[in-house]
């Protein structure tokens, strides 16, 4: 047992896993199909459990976390979430200990702002992006003068634009020895020089927001549970919800009313991939995000990941009999698994990386507020901005836009094609019989598409770059 698949697949001589694999190159790969370990023979440890060993008896998961019942009101979870967060960043940081964060929107806002209650000395990063319209900076100052009006020191680092690496640079030089191929490998190199840049302020800490998104953002799922609950709040934020996204109300309703369980849920979804694609203004609820290969993807790729759809619906329960909670959970399970990445990366710059919005008993808080007040209409991340009011500065808790990175890919494309293009050229995908290598090729020399979800490079790229580091540094085969 370890907390390294990685190292465990080296001691069993194991190799990635053909199907497993596959489903990496989906956009939005649904629970449990994510979680499981790309290595044959390496088996996931289901999140929320442990491993017995007992010694005279085979080793057994056990539970010892559950989500709590979404019951408490807006004021109380506030409060709980307050304390949880409170010694979630106390934990990590000393009075008169230097320490970086990021800080850019809310939720990186927020580990600043304990941070600095806490005594530490903060050393806060914002990396400009390359877009006009990024309004990141401009916030971050906002914050930063808002905590020192109420007596708090901290260093404010703005790096430029120019200095700041772009989307796609050096992803054919991965710096990691990922377990899994890293979803966010096309930023790796911006990560990794905002950790080089905090280590310039001497500082062996790095605290990030990571998780917040995935803990507040609201997710339709839970209109469901909010509807069954108080049918004219549930309606009520359902015609407000589809009169923003331009849906026919009707067709919401309908949406949200049809019963569907988890495995019948999980077919329907491997029945439909490699069909035409959805309709992106079409109502979404229930289990998730529909799944979606790369247009790229072999058809043996798109067997196998059928047929791992199909096998999870047969094995798995959902993390939550509430879709809501579900679709949560496996939002905030992915977000940890990426963050695994992060923090190995983080191990090379002899810098700890650390997700105070991660820890067990912030999720608790976080899972625990009513869904009416989860999913409050016109209001962002209400719960997190009711827990901090006297702790973020005010101006700060006012902001309901999160910075678009759409530019910094198209830029990136640009500057960085060579590297896109070195992709295709003798792909390790193509020669599993994963992706078909002329339409890889294709899809390298067109404009990069951040929209189309069978149009986006990213997970080909965290595959082939893992696939191609596995090879080459020991030599493995992938496995039947």
């Amino acid at each position: 047992m370890s907390d390294r698949a990685g190292m465990l697949a080296r001691l069993i001589q194991a190799a990635p896993d053909r199907a497993r694999l596959a489903v990496r190159l989906l956009s939005n790969a649904p629970w449990p199909l994510a979680w499981e370990s790309v290595w044959s023979g390496v088996e996931a440890v289901l999140p929320g459990h442990y491993v017995l060993l007992p010694g005279d008896a085979p080793a057994r998961e056990v539970r010892w976390w559950s989500p709590p019942e979404p019951e408490l009101d807006g004021k109380q979870s506030a409060e709980l979430l307050c304390t949880a967060l409170t010694d979630a960043v106390a934990a990590r940081v000393r009075p008169g200990e230097r320490v970086v964060t990021d800080l850019s929107g809310l939720d990186s806002s927020t580990v600043c702002s304990l941070a600095v209650r806490a005594g530490a000395e903060v050393v806060a990063l914002t990396g400009a992006q390359p877009d006009a319209l990024d309004e990141d900076v401009a916030w971050a100052r906002r914050t930063v003068a808002g905590l020192r009006e109420r007596g708090y020191d901290l260093r404010h680092d703005v790096i430029p634009a120019m200095e700041t690496p772009l989307v796609f640079e050096g992803v054919l030089d991965s710096c990691g020895d990922f377990d899994e191929p890293f979803g966010n490998l096309h930023n790796q190199a911006r990560f990794r020089f905002m950790l080089q840049r905090g280590a310039g302020h001497r500082s062996r800490m790095h605290l990030t927001g990571i998780g917040g998104d995935e803990l507040f953002v609201k997710s339709y799922p839970w209109l469901l549970s909010l509807t069954r609950r108080s049918p004219l709040s549930g309606f009520g934020q359902a015609r407000a919800i589809a009169g923003h996204k331009k849906w026919p109300l009707g067709a919401f309703g309908r949406a949200l009313l049809r019963h569907r369980t988890h495995p019948t849920w999980l077919r329907a979804m491997a029945d439909a991939l490699g069909g035409p694609a959805a309709d992106p203004r079409a109502p979404r609820s229930r289990w998730g995000t529909a799944p979606v290969l790369p247009a790229w993807a072999s058809a043996e790729a798109l067997d196998l990941v059928r047929e791992a759809l199909h096998s999870a619906a047969d094995t798995y329960r959902p993390l939550a009999e509430d879709q809501g909670m579900h679709v949560l959970l496996a939002t905030v399970h992915a977000g940890a698994r990426e963050m695994l990445c992060f923090r190995q990366i983080g191990e090379l710059e002899r810098v700890g990386v650390s997700a105070p919005f991660l820890d067990d008993t912030v999720m608790h808080a976080a899972l625990s507020v009513r869904p009416i007040e989860r999913n409050e209409s016109g209001r962002y991340k209400p719960l997190l901005v009711e827990a901090m009011r006297g702790i973020v500065p005010d101006t700060t808790l006012t902001r309901v836009s999160k910075s678009s990175t759409t530019m910094t890919f198209v830029l990136g494309s640009r500057a960085h094609r060579d590297q896109i293009l070195g992709l295709a050229e003798d792909s390790h995908l193509a020669r599993a019989g994963l992706v078909d290598p002329t339409r890889l090729r294709e899809a390298c020399h067109r404009p990069i598409d951040v929209r189309t979800p069978n149009q986006r490079i990213e997970r080909t790229i965290s595959c082939e770059m893992w696939l191609r580091n596995e090879s080459e540094n020991d030599g493995v085969h992938l496995g039947v």
